[in-house]
């Protein structure tokens, strides 16, 4: 009889186990939705970083679709618990799942000349994202907290990507 106790203690927390990472999960795809949804509806964009690099590339694949990607880098400043994450613009929240780092992982940190992977301080961070059509329209949001996480930052660029580099489009509506 000690045994089915035991037994069924292991398994009430394995259950309790599963449904803990399934709250984690659901918590990670509100803070998702959240950041894909303000980024669609947001309407001024920086033209530049102050605070980091940021780069974009795209590649045709073989199969006729494009991947692009987008290297967030060289900090000037401290930037602790950082996201990026990039919407294409005219694509929905149902009908594929937008590139980001920092959400579902994580948390990444970029301070000006240290790197300690194992502690989460980065140089950059890069997230790519495949799409059919060249040029492509990408809204990106890069977040960051201070040190003390007492105060959080987001800046916002809206950018049209092809095989030949990225120019910025910072105002709403430009070549869209």
């Amino acid at each position: 009889m000690n045994r089915w106790k035991q037994l069924l203690c292991m398994v009430v927390l394995l259950l309790a186990g599963c449904k803990q990472s399934s709250t984690v999960d659901n918590l990670a795809y509100d803070e998702y939705e959240r950041d894909f949804n303000e980024i669609s509806e947001i309407t001024e964009f920086a033209e530049e970083s102050d605070v980091c690099s940021m780069s974009y590339e795209m590649v045709n694949n073989e199969d006729g679709t494009y991947t692009y990607s987008i290297i967030v880098d060289e900090p000037r400043i401290a930037m602790y618990d950082v996201t990026v994450m990039a919407v294409e613009e005219g694509v929905g929240i149902r009908e594929k799942m937008m590139p980001s780092i920092g959400i579902f992982d994580g948390p990444y940190a970029m301070i000006p000349s240290q790197i300690n992977k194992e502690d989460g301080f980065v140089k950059g961070l890069a997230i790519n994202g495949t799409t059919s059509q060249s040029p492509v329209v990408l809204r990106v949001m890069v977040e960051w907290k201070d040190r003390h996480e007492r105060s959080a930052a987001r800046m916002y660029y809206r950018m049209q990507v092809d095989e030949n580099g990225a120019v910025s489009l910072p105002l709403e509506g430009e070549n869209a």
